[in-house]
């Protein structure tokens, strides 16, 4: 049945030339463009024409659709599924393919790696090379070749020495930078400008083993040790990581330039690889010293668990076990590295799904987390028969999974002590070990929240706590320099109160002393003129004591009252204060539990209470 419109019993689409199947329609068409037999050359694929077949659940066909013009937005679908798209990479690059099906490989590859340029393609990237995106694109379309790249034994057969000047002229100088478009290739190689592609197209598998040779020479790799399933980048980013498994995800990213998720990925699908170049350069032993002979060893387990076998005591790092003399005899074989692996696990309680991570587990054994898996997959029995012994002596504790400052102390999150808790991971350089939610319910205690919240979203929780630790010091710093300026101020009060006194202390010693006057005049028994004399003294005397008791009355009133001017600075002082506390008042009424706010509340609050006591006095 032919048909302009597909149903919505269709589960899978075909191509009707060579049964090429996808879950989506422009997948196909895309493959059917993209593909250059002569069987596949169809200039409009998406002309009502064009028929791609639509499949049930069971691979009938039950519909032949047409193409139309707006089939759907290309951008939109999901590439993703395809068995031989394994990564991000691979999927913007067959994506790029779907969009473009009318694009050659080569301007698909500078479309590429001008996205990659220009931010487009999310995140960073080293440029492509022709054959890498081309490579990629054939595995996940399944696209069918011209003949003699498809079938021809000839071409499959050919060597380097087999091609001639020209040819081989070209490859050597695209294996020299992969990075070169073909204007520059044929350039260097004395070549018309559409002669590379056409080499590249035909003997792209010598160019791409001509390209690891070169690799191999570049990176010492011995003759018997095949990578010739990585890309460049692959193994950039695999050497890198062997030769120093300590550097985290982050710097092996930089050291290669690739998206910083990348070097995660290898190190997940490639753990046999990296192993096999630290053996390469000298760094790990190869696997056979550690021996098939725990293989050949009849029915071990039964052996190993007889109550009649020999024992023998082992020091497993955190205890000593007694353990039958095989599973002893098998432990101290092992290479020092794997004996501090099979260590940690041997002190979890689950070995296979250990509480402390691999990471921790290989920080604690002293070396990576590819070789932690590793050995647990290798000597499981032997770290499960080391438990099944009878512990002799616990030497020393298993470490926490988790550090002590890793989570609060009580049911709450967000508790008092995550400051002091931030405060140990930044210095123990273990911010991830503080959780997401934890710092969540932390953050309103600061300002300029968002800048942390957006750091949680991409996922970097370093920046988030360093961000936080940098605001709750100079938090601390303001509240402390509010709290110096308040003892300063209280500082100063008691000295003008202490100044007061004084001068009512020396107002009363020149009182007493003109007592002392008036009494001795009294006393005088002299002449009488001498007498009269002495009286009007004393009554000039009175005369002056009362002036200088108005006089000293009037000074301590001056100092006790301030003038009219230093009422009027106390006033607009007071006022300031009066509206800060206000201000702030009303946005913690309204939600606002900013510590900044709170602060200056608090301040504003104590001041203004302190100057209120002040003019009532």
């Amino acid at each position: 049945m032919t048909v302009t419109q597909e149903s919505s019993n269709i589960a899978k689409y075909q191509c009707p030339i060579c049964e090429f199947e996808a879950t989506k329609e422009g997948i196909v068409r895309a493959h059917m463009s993209h593909s250059t037999d002569s069987d596949h050359q169809l200039e409009y694929i998406y002309m009502p024409e064009t028929k791609v077949n639509g499949l049930s659940d069971s691979g009938e066909i039950i519909e032949r659709i047409g193409g139309r013009s707006q089939l759907q937005r290309l951008d939109e679908i999901d590439v993703s599924n395809l068995s031989s798209v394994t990564s991000d990479q691979d999927e913007f690059i067959v994506q790029t393919a779907v969009k473009n099906p009318h694009k050659s490989f080569s301007e698909i590859k500078e479309q590429v790696n001008e996205e990659i340029a220009t931010g487009t393609y999310g995140y960073s990237s080293s440029k492509l090379d022709y054959n890498t995106v081309y490579s990629i694109i054939v595995e996940a379309l399944d696209i069918q070749r011209k003949s003699h790249e498809r079938d021809s034994s000839k071409d499959k057969s050919k060597m380097f020495e087999d091609l001639t000047e020209k040819q081989q002229s070209v490859i050597e100088v695209y294996a020299e930078d992969p990075d070169q478009d073909n204007k520059s290739i044929a350039e260097k190689a004395g070549v018309s400008n559409t002669y590379p592609q056409q080499v590249l197209d035909d003997y792209g598998h010598i160019a791409q083993s001509y390209k690891r040779k070169l690799m191999s020479q570049q990176y010492d790799i011995p003759e018997d040790r095949e990578y010739s399933n990585l890309t460049e980048l692959q193994f950039e980013v695999l050497d890198t990581i062997a030769r120093d498994p300590t550097k985290s995800n982050e710097e092996v990213a930089e050291q290669v330039d690739c998206d910083s998720r990348y070097p995660k990925k290898v190190r997940e699908q490639y753990q046999d690889a990296i192993h096999n170049r630290r053996v390469d350069i000298g760094l790990e032993e190869p696997d056979d010293e550690t021996g098939d002979n725990v293989e050949s060893e009849p029915e071990p387990e039964v052996e190993r668990n007889t109550q009649d076998d020999d024992t023998e005591v082992i020091n497993a790092e955190y205890a000593r076990y007694e353990v039958p003399s095989s599973v002893a005899e098998e432990y101290n074989d092992l290479t020092p590295k794997q004996e501090a692996v099979v260590n940690e696990l041997a002190a979890e309680q689950d070995p296979e799904s250990p509480d402390r991570t691999h990471d921790v587990l290989s920080e604690h054994a002293g070396t990576h987390e590819t070789y932690v898996y590793m050995v647990k997959d290798e000597y499981i029995d032997l770290i499960k028969d080391i438990q099944s012994g009878t512990k002799v002596e616990t030497i020393k504790d298993t470490p926490s999974p988790k550090p002590s400052y890793a989570e609060p102390e009580g049911d709450e999150i967000s508790d008092e002590t995550f400051p002091e808790r931030l405060a140990e991971a930044v210095k123990a350089n273990d911010v991830k070990a503080i959780q997401v939610r934890d710092i969540r319910s932390n953050i309103t205690k600061v300002d300029s929240a968002s800048v942390i919240e957006q750091a949680i979203e991409q996922d970097d929780r370093k920046t988030a706590l360093s961000s936080y630790q940098d605001r709750l010091e100079r938090i601390s710093t303001e509240e402390s320099t509010q709290e110096e300026t308040t003892e300063v101020s209280t500082q100063e009060t008691a000295t003008e109160q202490e100044t007061q006194e004084t001068v009512q202390a020396n107002t009363q010693e020149t009182t007493t002393e003109q007592k002392t006057s008036e009494a001795s005049a009294q006393d005088t028994t002299e002449q009488e003129s001498i007498q009269a004399s002495t009286q009007d003294t004393v009554t000039g005397q009175e005369a002056t004591q009362t002036d200088s008791r108005t006089s000293t009355e009037s000074t301590v009133a001056d100092e006790s009252s301030p003038s009219s001017q230093s009422q009027e600075k106390l006033e607009s002082v007071y006022n300031q204060i009066q509206m800060m506390y206000k201000t702030t008042e009303a946005e913690i009424e309204n939600g606002n539990t900013n510590a900044s706010v709170v602060a200056k509340n608090a301040v504003a609050k104590t001041i203004k209470e302190d100057l209120e006591e002040i003019v009532e006095n």
